[in-house]
């Protein structure tokens, strides 16, 4: 054999695209170590700051090859033809692995997988995991915040994390709006013994019982009383179970509030582009809400005619949802 077809154009055709369409298809990152944080240029939400993100937009897994030569040029564009047309495309997955550090309450996203740019993707897979700060570093060098936690930072960042990055990705691979049929959110198990894991945020400000007036921490991350057998003797599984009840928590207030108070303020962006959210505890499915029926389904409950909550529920949300319903009707959502 001869070393020109040992080359990728010596190769035949059909193996040629083969090998384009895994360089394309492939991950682009792999997940950081705790170590890797340390090296990585990150800036911060410009909403929130407790979100940091990778400091350069994810490489486009294809330009590699569109720069290579005009045959692998014209070749790389014929296989991106084929794989995602225009007229009836293939289902388009990304992938995002965001790390929580929970000695200070923030979150580390990467971009994993961003086959190629586009408006709408049948799944965003998003992993979480839990990190210890790596000892010995000052947090204000290292992220940027401060080294004390509060709850508060970390409920903030969930929310802004689900409406303006993984509920429309503004903030993620493409710099603007995506829409998907799925948002999976899978808490992965984390590793490390319980003193390192647990507790997974820094207890509550203590408050004191009523007949002792003894000091008690209040638990921040509860979990739920049917994981309990599940993550029992592993430390691992409950750290990942609490942050996801956590997350589940906040999901439940923005897109099942009865009151639709706080859909109207935080959920909007969710209903708008994402048919179905999946919750998920090391890869096993744990919930799935369903957008479209919570959507049609939400009735107001509030005061009286004249209050605030009336002209909101009649002068602004039930347009809204008119709009919203026939959007994700366009998009193939469930409504």
């Amino acid at each position: 054999m001869s070393p020109s077809s040992t080359s990728l154009l010596g190769l035949p055709l059909e193996v040629r695209d083969m090998i384009i369409l895994s360089v394309i298809q492939s991950p682009q990152s792999i997940p950081p170590t705790s170590s890797d944080l340390l090296d990585q240029r990150r800036e911060p939400d410009t909403r929130y700051h407790r979100i940091l993100y990778p400091a350069k937009p994810p490489n486009n897994p294809a330009l590699s090859l569109l720069l290579a030569n005009r045959q692998l040029h014209t070749e790389t564009r014929e296989a991106l033809r084929r794989v995602f047309p225009a007229t009836d495309p293939k289902p388009l997955n990304y992938n995002a692995d965001i790390v929580y550090l929970k000695d200070n309450g923030t979150f580390w996203l990467t971009w994993l997988s961003v086959p190629t740019r586009t408006s709408h993707i049948d799944t965003l897979h998003a992993q979480f995991r839990i990190f210890s700060f790596p000892p010995l570093v000052d947090y204000d060098l290292a992220v940027g915040v401060p080294k004390t936690f509060d709850l508060h930072w970390v409920s903030n960042s969930l929310i802004v994390l689900l409406e303006n990055t993984l509920g429309s990705a503004e903030r993620g691979p493409c710099g603007k709006p995506i829409s998907m049929n799925r948002l999976v959110l899978d808490f992965v198990r984390a590793e490390g013994s319980a003193g390192e894991l647990l507790p997974v945020a820094p207890w509550a400000r203590p408050r004191r019982r009523a007949r002792d007036r003894e000091e008690v921490p209040t638990e921040c991350f509860p979990l739920r009383d049917d994981l309990r057998a599940e993550c029992a003797d592993d430390p691992g599984m409950e750290a990942a179970a609490r942050l996801m009840c956590y997350f589940l928590r906040y999901l439940d207030w923005i897109v099942g509030d009865a009151t639709f108070i706080g859909t109207w303020f935080y959920g909007k962006i969710l209903f708008e582009n994402v048919g179905v959210v999946e919750v998920w505890l090391n890869g096993k499915m744990y919930e799935t809400l369903d957008l479209g029926y919570m959507l049609a389904n939400m009735r107001y409950w509030g005061d009286a005619p004249g209050s605030y909550r009336y002209g909101t529920w009649h002068d602004k949300f039930i347009p809204w949802r008119r709009e919203t319903q026939g959007r994700r009707r366009e998009l193939g959502m469930p409504v």
